[in-house]
């Protein structure tokens, strides 16, 4: 959610700066861009609707403002340090080329489905939310929105560029939140300003008020599972939490992503698909010597009966086994 935040906070700085400008509210939307940029990279899309607001002020004569030149190299530059520093630790960075086009999943029909008729659909308008949303970007020209539009592209376009990253992980549409409640917003101000009589205003109170209430209750029938403890990655980080000392290093065997490693709580090393350490008994006796002390993994079913599994258990002792998750205590084997 930081990021929604930096993006309003950065296009509300700048639109005060453009209207009336002074230096305060034009430092303040550089840092909230750079902050933007450092929280995710692929923020850079956010680069549309401000590029739109300068335009909306300049027109093509913006490109000769050196204060304009000034603002996007300014907001850039932490990011590009940043990212000059982790090219000194790859080993810290995990594999995201899927992210973008694995499988040429990109504007495929189960593209168009997850990002559109699941997420956007389903899980963020809850079905019957889709009518205040169309309606709102139907609208044109009802409210100086212009910004929202280019917001809104330049979503598109960060959908379309990490089209497999968006159709793997539904958290992944959390930046259209508050583009959606503005449209739908304005949908809703659209319909009720159609009625003109007292019996319409009620009228249309009530369907805008049971539409509101389906559009709730069905995305919360969709994402109440969210919230419960169930999936291996969460029930695996809370063992080695509770059962584990807070300085033990730990291998994560999921692969490259992250995840499973930072629901334990604990520093370590990711292993496995993606990632530069392989799932090698090498691997895992290297790693041992610098400190590792327990091995966990998720992928309980692609590793069982492998080499690398009967290594594991031939040689170190199990803290905990389900069908979801397996914990191996590497201090000392068995």
């Amino acid at each position: 959610m930081a990021l929604n935040f930096y993006v309003v906070a950065n296009l509300y700085f700048l639109h005060r700066y453009l209207r009336k400008p002074s230096f305060p509210p034009f430092i303040l939307a550089i840092v909230m861009n750079a902050l933007l940029f450092l929280t995710k990279p692929y923020a850079l899309v956010y680069l549309l609707p401000e590029v739109f607001l300068f335009f909306q002020k300049g027109k093509w004569g913006i490109w000769k403002d050196k204060k304009v030149w000034a603002y996007f190299l300014l907001s850039l530059i932490p990011f590009g340090l940043w990212w000059l520093w982790t090219k000194r630790f790859p080993e810290g960075i995990p594999y995201s080329g899927w992210l973008f086009n694995e499988e040429n999943i990109r504007f495929k029909g189960s593209f168009f489905y997850w990002i559109f008729a699941q997420r956007l659909s389903a899980l963020i308008l809850g079905f019957y939310g889709i009518l205040f949303f169309g309606l709102g970007i139907l609208i044109w020209g009802k409210f100086a929105d212009g910004v929202f539009y280019a917001w809104l592209v330049s979503l598109l376009v960060y959908v379309s560029v990490i089209a497999k990253g968006n159709v793997t992980h539904d958290y992944y549409q959390i930046p259209f939140l508050p583009v959606v409640a503005y449209f739908s917003a304005k949908g809703i101000d659209f319909l009720f300003g159609l009625s003109k009589k007292f019996w319409e205003k009620v009228t249309a109170v009530i369907i805008i008020g049971l539409f509101g209430i389906f559009s709730l209750a069905f995305s919360w029938y969709e994402v109440r599972n969210f919230y419960d403890l169930k999936s291996g990655v969460d029930l695996a980080g809370d063992f080695v939490k509770q059962n584990t000392p807070r300085e033990a290093l730990i291998i994560a065997g999921d692969g490259a992503d992250p995840t499973l490693l930072f629901n334990t709580n604990r520093v370590g090393w990711t292993v496995g698909y993606g990632s530069i350490y392989e799932n090698k008994e090498a691997v895992i006796e290297g790693l041992r010597e610098e400190g590792a002390s327990f091995y966990v993994t998720t992928t309980v079913n692609q590793i069982k009966g492998t080499p690398f599994d009967q290594y594991l258990r031939q040689r170190f002792s199990i803290l905990k086994e389900t069908d979801q998750f397996i914990v191996f205590s590497l201090s000392q084997g068995q």
